[in-house]
């Protein structure tokens, strides 16, 4: 027991407390008063339909999500399979669910292309361009709930938490900036890795940095090839960004089914119930704990303060949790344990990819 204790790093023990902080988190709004055992005990019932559909939404969230991987990753490698597309996507959601900021999670799903054949500059291009047009929907979704719902968020909630929903929101444009900087300029990425390269050389983490440089410079060109090419072509955007919005509406309508298994006949606005996410997710998203953990909870009780009632607020964060975070890491679990032996396509292998991908450079 001891030697587990001593293996384990600060990191790891972070991320342990915070995931036990989160299911004593749930185990309270289960069991307090106004908890979820008091509104089963209650004449209110739950609506078992509007339940399943929050979960079944939350799947269909993890098929979208493989599905813009694989078209992402298919660009460059036409033998890339959807099958294995949902196995990168699942990696992915499992490792940034129990990760700070989600940090994890596109490391490991880069690593886990690299275990099918592709290069890691390949992967990590196909990666990063599906993360702008990721944070780029967000921005715009953003946008959208702002506009929509200034007023009402301006009218009833405190200055303060109106003011973090604008650094989020800040935040997520400042990121897709540094992004494009990176993605789609060349001189700038390599003074910056330079830079990193010679610090941890410093430090002595990395020895012979130069040399380490040298060896990353075609995997640079390879990456910097991949992102210009993305929008050549207007179809390909077109369906991505069309496919990231469903997506993301798919993940922000969660709380509509929630409120929808406790009023039936509830008349709250679809609309108004996703910009009210998209400021839950804008606010939770400053905190860097696995999950968000207890920034996503609190934001989502400011939030959604005038949809749910006090008897019914503690069981809605519960259901929510629930089907948005819990159930992956629990459907993830299966599909973090990576195979060491690398599985590359059926029609290339690795010496034959890397030739092509080096024949490119050179175009």
């Amino acid at each position: 027991m001891l030697e587990v204790v001593k293996k384990l790093n600060w990191k790891s023990l972070f991320n342990i407390a915070v995931m036990i902080f989160s299911i004593i988190l749930m185990i309270y709004f289960v069991i307090s008063k106004d908890g979820l055992l008091d509104l089963l005990r209650s004449d209110l019932k739950i609506s078992v339909f509007w339940v399943s559909m929050a979960f079944a939404f939350q799947f269909l969230n993890y098929l979208l999500d493989s599905y813009l991987i694989y078209i992402f990753v298919k660009r460059t490698v036409p033998e890339f399979k959807f099958k294995s597309a949902f196995k990168v996507s699942m990696v992915g959601q499992f490792f940034s669910a129990v990760t700070p900021g989600a940090s994890g999670g596109q490391p490991m799903q880069i690593f886990m292309l690299n275990q099918y054949g592709i290069s890691i500059a390949t992967a990590t291009a196909s990666q990063i361009q599906k993360f702008l047009v990721y944070q780029s929907t967000l921005v715009l979704y953003s946008i959208f709930a702002i506009f929509i719902r200034f007023n009402y968020f301006k009218e009833n909630l405190e200055p303060y938490i109106w003011i973090l929903a604008l650094i989020g929101f800040i935040t997520q444009a400042i990121v897709i900036v540094f992004i494009l900087l990176v993605s789609y300029n060349r001189g700038l990425t390599h003074k910056i890795l330079s830079w990193g390269f010679k610090l941890l050389g410093k430090l002595h983490i990395v020895k012979n940095p130069q040399k380490k440089m040298e060896d990353f410079s075609n995997q640079l060109d390879v990456f910097h090839k991949h992102n210009k090419e993305m929008f050549k072509s207007v179809k390909f955007v077109i369906k991505a960004f069309s496919a990231m919005i469903i997506l993301l509406t798919i993940v922000y309508i969660m709380p509509f089914f929630i409120y929808k298994s406790f009023y039936s006949d509830g008349t709250e606005s679809v609309i108004n119930m996703l910009c009210s996410q998209s400021f839950v997710s804008m606010v939770s998203s400053l905190v860097p704990t696995p999950g968000a953990s207890g920034a996503a909870e609190l934001s989502f009780g400011i939030f959604f303060g005038g949809t749910f009632t006090a008897t019914t607020m503690k069981s809605a964060i519960v259901l929510w949790r629930t089907t948005t975070y819990f159930v992956t890491i629990i459907f993830g679990v299966p599909f973090a344990r990576l195979s060491k032996k690398l599985s590359y396509t059926k029609t290339e292998s690795k010496e034959e990819f890397v030739q092509r991908e080096t024949e490119n450079i050179k175009k």
